[in-house]
């Protein structure tokens, strides 16, 4: 039974289904090749969605709706010759467009190289009309020119029409649309139908052809319309598309690369001179290398399919030689802001990390991938979709720690400032989920250095030697009795760079903190007392966190101080409810909590069986107001001092302490 046999037995429509199976897929342990295959679904439907909605305000722009039928002679042999009207060269143009997608595209991952076959599939239909069907200026562009004089003379016309660039359309209709028209030997309507059905049945899942027929199961439901739309609509012109809001990110990246080179420029590789060493040839060579890496691992990430492997590879190639150029760019830019911030031109330290290249390269591939395969997960709540190549893929490639990749992102985005706000918008994503999860894993560099910080340190913990001291609290003021800030030029780069992880981590923390206990309407004044636990997990039992999750911290250190100094209870199944409200939140926070190795259980059991041991002691400290502790035990008469609610200024961002 195929996807659409089976959301039309059940009645349900493919929303509804992608939501019940994502609660389906948090509850059960489904296996890696079975998740990925509802991953690619999903993407799959909002892509071909996207690009449905963009053809169909399209195509009037094409051709004429007043010529309902008209008859096509048989002068062209790839053309039916039966009786076409406007509905079967919509179908013809729609169903070309589908076969090419999962036959070049294989799983088709990128929305705007889809888009770019896409018209392809419409200049293959426009050339082989009459041209009394076609609307201006394409009916004048038809008539009396032979097929071999300018050639794409309708593709740079659809290029503009739709805002984007011949080079990129050409780009995908040598790479992918050429070999798939030679591989199909009729192009008419019925044989392409008969061709789609086989391909349909064989995968299984949703019938793309239904959306012809606005299949009120398949089509999804008009978004409510949003400020932005409506400002537009009052101007009278029409709110962004996905597709749109995709092509114009590829377009601004495009004119932020349009004159950097390659490779070095000659200011950047003045910058290599001036170090101690020349550092160029090394720098160049790591990219070199970095290429073959990337290329192997992005042919390895897609399914195989048969004569697809060169095509592939072309676009692996080319994606990275793009990433290449914003590398050297932003490389150029931030030595620049160190060179005037340093007063010195001599950057050995930083342009002699391999740490700092790898990670801001990697960050430009994953800015490269996400402007070409952004796909808008707003049908399914989600600002993006995850695919082959969604981070922490880029990770994998390059052998990346989480905690070094996210040193150079802030000082990315601020060697970049012409990043559109949808770039901006993924990558301080991509820093939240590092900052939340991904650098608390098992072999994360951040334990080794907590650890040999604590046994090197002479000086107590509070005058500020010790680097989880050295960051700012987000609640507590500069030169606060419990913070020493110290400069950067006062400690070595490794200790201040993990102070300024923490300051992240810590300010990540309290803002969630601070939307949770609003959510449950919590006291400001016990607010600062559970801010003031959750600040300790953090900086004094880290431990805690290894491979778990901060939000896991922070639901637990509510309900901790809560049972201590609440006179009204709070159940965790409230603050549950209460963190499904947020919007980055997930089921598998909460019911997956790893207790010992790969074993995990409910947030509630790892509350019992290791929060509560490893905290008791502090958290009793709070329980003058209430004679009735959190959990069995004593604690040990001290008071906790409680963090004032103060805002503090962030540390220093710069590449390099990284």
């Amino acid at each position: 039974m195929t996807v659409s046999q089976l959301i039309s037995a059940a009645h349900v429509t493919m929303l509804t289904f992608f939501k019940k199976m994502r609660i389906v897929r948090e509850l059960l342990p489904f296996s890696e090749p079975v998740s990925y295959r509802f991953r690619a679904l999903e993407r799959k439907y909002c892509v071909t969605s996207c690009l449905f909605y963009k053809f169909e305000r399209l195509f009037p722009d094409l051709f004429r709706e007043e010529h309902s039928a008209f008859l096509i002679s048989g002068e062209k042999e790839n053309v039916d010759t039966a009786e076409l009207n406007t509905n079967r060269v919509k179908q013809w143009i729609w169903t070309l467009f589908l076969l090419a997608k999962d036959r070049a595209l294989s799983c088709g991952h990128e929305l705007i190289t889809a888009f770019h076959l896409l018209l392809c599939a419409c200049d293959h239909v426009i050339m082989s009309v009459p041209s009394f069907t076609l609307q201006s200026p394409f009916a004048d562009t038809v008539v009396g020119r032979s097929s071999l004089e300018q050639p794409h003379t309708i593709l740079e016309i659809l290029a503009g029409q739709t805002n984007t660039t011949l080079e990129e359309i050409l780009r995908v209709h040598v790479t992918y649309w050429q070999p798939f028209v030679c591989s199909v030997p009729h192009a008419d309507v019925a044989s392409l139908a008969q061709l789609y059905q086989k391909h349909y049945r064989r995968h299984g899942d949703f019938e793309e052809t239904q959306f012809l027929e606005h299949n009120p199961l398949l089509m999804p439901k008009p978004s409510p319309p949003s400020p932005a739309g409506d400002a537009a609509a009052a101007q009278g012109a029409l709110p962004p598309t996905p597709v749109r809001a995709a092509l114009n990110t590829l377009q601004q990246l495009r004119s932020i690369l349009a004159k950097s080179p390659t490779n070095p420029s000659e200011q950047l590789l003045a910058f290599f001179r001036n170090c101690s060493i020349d550092t160029g040839e090394l720098i160049q060579c790591r990219a070199r290398q970095m290429q073959e890496q990337f290329v192997n691992k992005f042919l390895t990430a897609l399914p195989a399919v048969s004569g697809s492997s060169s095509l592939f590879e072309q676009t692996a190639r080319q994606r990275y030689t793009v990433a290449s150029s914003l590398y050297y760019r932003v490389m150029e830019s931030m030595l620049r802001t160190e060179q005037e911030r340093l007063a010195t031109s001599d950057l050995t330290p930083l342009l002699c990390s391999d740490s700092f290249h790898r990670s801001l390269l990697a960050c430009s591939v994953e800015v490269v991938l996400t402007v070409y395969g952004a796909t808008s997960g707003a049908l399914l709540g989600e600002h993006d979709l995850a695919s082959e190549f969604s981070f922490p893929w880029v990770l994998d490639v390059f052998d990346l720690k989480p905690f070094h990749f996210v040193k150079v992102l802030e000082s990315f985005i601020k060697a970049e400032p012409k990043l559109t706000s949808d770039v901006v918008k993924h990558l301080q994503n991509v820093e939240n989920s590092i900052l939340e999860q991904l650098a608390w894993q098992e072999n994360s560099p951040v334990f080794d250095l907590l650890t040999h910080w604590a046994a090197t340190s002479t000086s107590p913990l509070h005058q500020g030697d010790y680097p989880t001291q050295l960051f700012r609290s987000p609640i507590r003021p500069p030169g606060g009795t419990h913070l020493s800030p110290v400069s950067p030029s006062r400690r070595a780069g490794h200790s201040y760079s993990l102070a300024l992880f923490l300051n992240k981590v810590c300010r990540l923390a309290h803002s969630r903190l601070q939307a949770m206990c609003k959510y449950l309407d919590i006291p400001t004044d016990v607010v600062q007392k559970i801010w003031t636990c959750l600040e300790h997990v953090v900086t004094q039992k880290s431990d805690l966190l290894r491979d778990r999750h901060l939000d896991q911290m922070m639901m637990c250190s509510v309900y901790a101080i809560c049972k201590v100094l609440c006179e009204r209870e709070v159940k965790f199944k409230t603050i549950v409810s209460a963190y499904g409200r947020m919007p980055h939140t997930s089921q598998g926070v909460y019911r997956k909590v790893v207790i010992t190795g790969s074993s995990t259980h409910s947030i509630i059991t790892f509350y019992n069986t290791i929060f509560m041991q490893a905290m008791k002691n502090h958290i009793l400290q709070y329980s003058t107001t209430r004679g009735q502790p959190a959990s069995p035990g004593s604690g040990n008469g001290e008071k906790v001092t409680v963090s004032p609610h103060t805002p503090s200024q962030r540390l220093l961002a710069s590449p390099m302490y990284s």
